[in-house]
Formats: C-alpha cells, sequence, structure tokens
C-alpha cells in the first residue's frame, strides 16, 4: 500500500508520504479492505489501547498498582480522544509502554541479558519508525554504564545514532517538507547561521509559553501540569531510593520535552500527541514510588472524566458526522479513478484544496493503484518540488484540461499526457 503523499512530497525510498512506510503497512496488513472504512481505523487504534492496559495489569504483581496506572492512563484526555480516532497514537502509547517494561527489566541489577539489551534496541528502532522522536528512549540506556567515562562514550555514540537515523529516516522513508524544522534546515543550508540560533530561541520561549502559561481549557491544561508533576517525582524517587529506572524515565522525559520546546510545536493538541506515549512510563514510576501524586491525580482525573468524556463525544460526532456525509453516501465514488487513470505508467492526481481539512473522510476512499496495478499518487498543491501533475480531481466541470472521466460531484480532467 502507498500511503497519500497530500504535500506532492514521496520518499526516496517506496515513495511514501511524510509519515513514512510504518503506518501504511501496519494499517494494509490488518485492514479486511482495499478501503479504510472508520470502523476499522477506531477498532485498531481502540485494541492498541486495550493492549496497553493488558500488558500493564500483566506486569505489576500488585493488583492495586496496576489498577491505578490503568484508570490513569484510560482517563487520560489524549489517550481517551486519540483511542476514539483516525490518529494513531495509540500504537505510540502501547510502544511506550513495552520500551518501559523492558527497560524496567534491563535496569534491574540483578538482570543481566545480552537478548535484553538487544530486543529493547531493535523495538526503539521499529518504534522510531512509526515517530522519529522515539529514538530517544536509546537514552534511557544511560544509567546502566557505571563509570562516568562508559556514560560519556555511549552518550557520544547514542548522539550520533540517534542524529544519523533520524536524518535517515527523514530523508530516506519520511519527508517532511513543511514545519519549523525544514525551515530551520532551509536557513542553515543557506549559512543564515545567526537567524538559525534567533529563530530557534524564539521558537523555544514561545513554546514553553503556550506549554505552561497559556491556558485552553482545565481539563487541556491540567494534563500538561500532571506531566511536570510526574518528571518531579521521577527526579526524587531517583534521588531518593537511586532507582535507575526513575532515571531512566526522567532522561527520556527530559530530553523528549527538551525537544518538543526548541524544534516542535506545543499547541493546538500537538503537545498532548507528542508526549503521549511517555505517559504510562511516568504513571508507573508515580505509582511505584507511592507518591501522593498517584492520588492527586487520580482524584483530579476522574473529577475532569466528564470533561475528558465531552472531548471524546465531540470528537465522534465529528467523525460520524463526516462519515455520514462523505463514506456512507457511496464508499465507490472513486471506483471510477481507477479504470480511468492511465495504464502506461504512474499517475500523479491534483486535488481540491479540501482534501487538506482535517476529519476529511474521502481520503481513505482515494485507489492506491490503477486497474492494472500501476501506482496512483495525490497532492493537493504544485511546487517546484512536487512531481510533475498528470490529472486534476475537481469539484466541477470547469478547469483547464480534457475530461477524462466524471461521476457525480467530481471529474477528472488530464493536465498531461502521462510517459
Amino acid at each position: 500500500v502507498t500511503p497519500i503523499g497530500l504535500d506532492g512530497m514521496r520518499s526516496k525510498v517506496g515513495g511514501f508520504g511524510n509519515h513514512g512506510p510504518a503506518y501504511a503497512i501496519i494499517d494494509g496488513l490488518l485492514c479486511p479492505t482495499s478501503y479504510f472504512p472508520m470502523s476499522f481505523l477506531f477498532s485498531l487504534n481502540f485494541a492498541f489501547t486495550i493492549i496497553s492496559a493488558l500488558l500493564i495489569w500483566f506486569f505489576f504483581v500488585n493488583k492495586s498498582m496496576a489498577s491505578s496506572v490503568i484508570l490513569l492512563l484510560l482517563t487520560h484526555l489524549a489517550a481517551a480522544v486519540y483511542s476514539f480516532s483516525f490518529m494513531q497514537e495509540s500504537i505510540n502509547m502501547l510502544f511506550g509502554v513495552v520500551l518501559y517494561l523492558l527497560l524496567s527489566r534491563l535496569t534491574n541489577r540483578s538482570t543481566h541479558s545480552s537478548w535484553l539489551f538487544l530486543s529493547y534496541c531493535l523495538v526503539t528502532v521499529l518504534a522510531s519508525t512509526f515517530r522519529m522522536t522515539h529514538v530517544i528512549w536509546l537514552w534511557g540506556l544511560l544509567p546502566l554504564f557505571e563509570s562516568n567515562r562508559q556514560r560519556l562514550w555511549f552518550a557520544l555514540v547514542c548522539l550520533f545514532f540517534s542524529v544519523m537515523f533520524a536524518l535517515y529516516l527523514a530523508y530516506l522513508l519520511a519527508p517532511y517538507p513543511e514545519g519549523f524544522l525544514a525551515g530551520l534546515l532551509q536557513r542553515a543550508t543557506e549559512n543564515a547561521v545567526p537567524a538559525v540560533f534567533l529563530d530557534l530561541w524564539s521558537h523555544f520561549v514561545s513554546n514553553s509559553y503556550h506549554f505552561l502559561i497559556s491556558f485552553v481549557s482545565i481539563e487541556y491544561y491540567f494534563f500538561k501540569i500532571a506531566y511536570i508533576g510526574a518528571f518531579a517525582v521521577a527526579i526524587y524517587s531517583w534521588r531518593s531510593t537511586g532507582s535507575r529506572i526513575a532515571l531512566s524515565v526522567a532522561i527520556i522525559f527530559f530530553l523528549s520535552f527538551g525537544l518538543m520546546l526548541l524544534l516542535n510545536r506545543a499547541t493546538s493538541w500537538k503537545e498532548h500527541r507528542y508526549l503521549l506515549s511517555l505517559y504510562p512510563s511516568l504513571m508507573m514510576i508515580v505509582v511505584i514510588q507511592n507518591s501522593r501524586l498517584r492520588y492527586a491525580l487520580l482524584v483530579c482525573q476522574l473529577f475532569l472524566l466528564p470533561f475528558t468524556m465531552r472531548r471524546v463525544s465531540q470528537n465522534l460526532d465529528r467523525y460520524h458526522k463526516s462519515y455520514t456525509t462523505y463514506v456512507a453516501e457511496d464508499r465507490q465514488k472513486f471506483d471510477f479513478l481507477r479504470d480511468s487513470l492511465s495504464d502506461a505508467s504512474s499517475s500523479m492526481v491534483l486535488l481540491p484544496d479540501r482534501f487538506l481539512v482535517h476529519g476529511n473522510m474521502d481520503v481513505p476512499l482515494l485507489p492506491f493503484v490503477t486497474a492494472s496495478g500501476h501506482e496512483v499518487l495525490y497532492q493537493v498543491s504544485v511546487t517546484a518540488r512536487a512531481p510533475q501533475v498528470d490529472y486534476a480531481l475537481v469539484d466541477t466541470a470547469e478547469h483547464a484540461g480534457v475530461r477524462v472521466a466524471q461521476k457525480g460531484r467530481y471529474a477528472l480532467h488530464l493536465l498531461s499526457k502521462p510517459e
């Protein structure tokens, strides 16, 4: 399955869009149909959340602790919202749980296994193909080394690997031409080094303000502050008991949080999506430490549960409205593309701008191959970096080019002769 690159960019390996191959492969392997129905995507995300909860349940011998962690996880705003959405945060949360469980075994002084070490590294690399920043979990191995010299060498190796692996993913598998980081790299290549540092500082200050001070709603703000409190508990646990797993989780959160403020966005739910995979690990540290924060979070999250459920309900209503408007009317609305596109080679189709609207239900219905098996790619804008556009899918009949086919509100126009 080739994912839809709506920015017109393709990876150098596999021709994938800016999220890389991992999501496309897992959806393509698990989806029982040739399109992605809403029920499948929702069920898949919900299943990942349930698997995370089950792993936590079997990990803890003390089931009271397990129940606390699971309750804290399931009543988390982002976990609840994204378990019933198209956004695939649930699988990243599952990776966070698996990596924590492996790391907790590794940091146990009575456990020394090269196979466990290798498994942890392989799972980290696999998780990083879904979200590049999971590579930071490698830094959680730092407390395993006894001497400062060993820690320094490992930190240098880890830094080199993290940067090179991230560049490899970004350059070959998941091109991402938009956003702050892409603009920063562009200015760096133009030798505007002072502007790069100024932009970094400005972006960091702006993100820090939005995360720590900007108030959207009580539930939205509470769960941001909960991360800071849990991080403080992890630091306290390490300083008071020497817990290596607490130190590992603290290092991973500190680096992830800092990287988010420096290079990513801490607004518009981006911060909750970015940090959600770390929440189970932080909560397990809080519960194991038996911190008072455990009970404070439980009380607050249960108090905020009606607000959380309102968010979930609003999200489901929005998706259901989109589904009934665009999908339920005609699931075969784009089948005419499969039969009308050129059979001579791959085709690039220009889509209407509204395909970029969040929650658009037409996107999962677009065919990825022609009737003869040739690849179909999509974009929503024509840029100098984008490939040659062969066809345009338009809402009306008024468009430059020769009309090839039409069904309902959509018409396919030929813009250039495919090779």
